[in-house]
């Protein structure tokens, strides 16, 4: 069920909204019944509680994103330091005797160039469209042995 999710996330997003909206049309449906906001103390404690829970959910995506941002910096220093690795190789390809310079400098030139692209293409993928990071794999667990799926 959760894979369909995952998969689709239009439809997450479809149905997150369709049930916040009942348990909304719920609450006010509930508020009218009881007579929630007729005196001033219990709107009141129905304030304080709506500001707390503002409170808290603005402390959870200010952890969420302190702790998704090393992650982005550090593959953005891998990256930088495997273009500077490049072009290092680069330079000492240029210091070769002339038989086997221009050659030697194509190639690497080559690929460097793949090698750019490579990582520039797994950066998106694993930032933008949250493709899985082939290093955690998910395990199904049978026993005392771990199989991948």
């Amino acid at each position: 069920m959760t894979n369909m999710f995952l998969d689709h996330p239009f439809l997450l997003a479809t149905c997150l909204f369709v049930f916040l909206m009942a348990v909304v049309d719920t609450g006010f449906r509930l508020a009218v019944l009881t007579g929630a906001n007729l005196d001033d103390d219990s709107r009141e404690q129905i304030a304080a509680s709506r500001d707390s829970l503002g409170i808290l959910l603005s402390f959870m995506l200010g952890f969420t994103l302190a702790m998704a941002l090393p992650r982005f910096d550090l593959r953005k220093h891998l990256v930088t330091e495997e273009a500077n690795a490049i072009g290092t190789t680069s330079l000492r390809a240029g210091l070769l005797p002339e038989p086997h310079s221009q050659k030697q400098y194509f190639i690497i030139g080559c690929m460097a160039t793949l090698v750019s692209l490579g990582a520039v293409f797994l950066i998106v993928m694993t930032t933008w469209i949250k493709a899985p990071i082939p290093f955690f794999k998910r395990r199904k667990r049978t026993g005392t042995k771990t199989f991948d799926i």
